[in-house]
């Protein structure tokens, strides 16, 4: 298994989040006028762009169920670099069939010319749109917190709709924890194919040989994620989430 922090990750979508999504349409506009558009297909849903500058080196994209709370983990993200992301450039266009049929969602994708993201990360666009198919699990998972909340345990491997091609790394766990109501912190490890992870003590000490100052007892929960595989791209698929618990830091 392989240790892996999205403090970034989580503490910019958090944000965007907080600040866009509420307002969000079917259609977005910033910086030098790229827009990102959404097409409901049979397959689920498609992301289409005006362009896509030539010198992008990462696409962050962020697709969220639009119901509060859904305890199902029904949020997925890509990070999209490489030859991935020479792909979307090509063709202007992200397809995820991993969403449920006529279900509405929340996009935000992250554009950035720096191999990195951040508060002045070069482009921010958000919008919503609905599924016209999908991919979902079609067994009911649950995850459920274990030996004293120091890990979590999920009830099954998932048995998807249709065929689906896994990435090296079957699912990736994350905790996410509420330091502000506009800021969170991720702690996450992929696992090749394990039903149950912990992540106490060595998130804990992790994140104080990184030097993170926080100390305090927050709200927190994890989520797990199916890697799955479509059109060159690696998509983090969310499965189950954990109920809110508090964690001391």
């Amino acid at each position: 298994m392989k240790k892996k922090t999205f403090n970034i990750y989580l503490a910019l979508i958090s944000t965007v989040l907080f600040l866009h999504l509420s307002c969000a349409t079917n259609q977005a506009t910033l910086k030098n006028s790229i827009e990102m558009t959404t097409e409901t297909t049979t397959n689920g849903i498609s992301l289409l762009f005006s362009e896509v500058p030539s010198d992008t080196t990462r696409i962050f994209v962020y697709i969220n169920f639009r119901k509060e709370n859904p305890v199902d983990g029904s949020q997925m993200f890509a990070d999209i670099r490489g030859q991935a992301l020479n792909q979307v450039k090509k063709n202007k266009m992200i397809s995820c069939p991993f969403v449920k049929k006529g279900a509405e969602y929340s996009i935000i994708a992250f554009i950035s010319k720096a191999n990195n993201f951040n508060d002045d990360s070069d482009y921010t666009l958000n919008t919503k749109g609905f599924a016209g198919g999908g991919i979902r699990p079609k067994n009911t998972l649950s995850l459920e917190l274990i030996n004293n909340n120091t890990g979590v345990k999920l009830s099954d491997n998932p048995l998807f709709s249709n065929a689906v091609t896994y990435d090296g790394h079957k699912f990736m766990y994350n905790v996410t924890i509420d330091i502000a109501a506009d800021r969170s912190i991720g702690y996450g490890e992929n696992a090749t194919d394990a039903l149950s992870w912990y992540f106490m003590p060595s998130m804990k000490d992790d994140f104080i040989n990184e030097g993170l100052t926080d100390t305090g007892t927050f709200p927190a929960f994890v989520t797990v994620y199916s890697n799955l595989v479509h059109e060159n791209i690696i998509w983090s698929v969310g499965i189950a989430q954990t109920n809110e618990f508090m964690i001391t830091l």
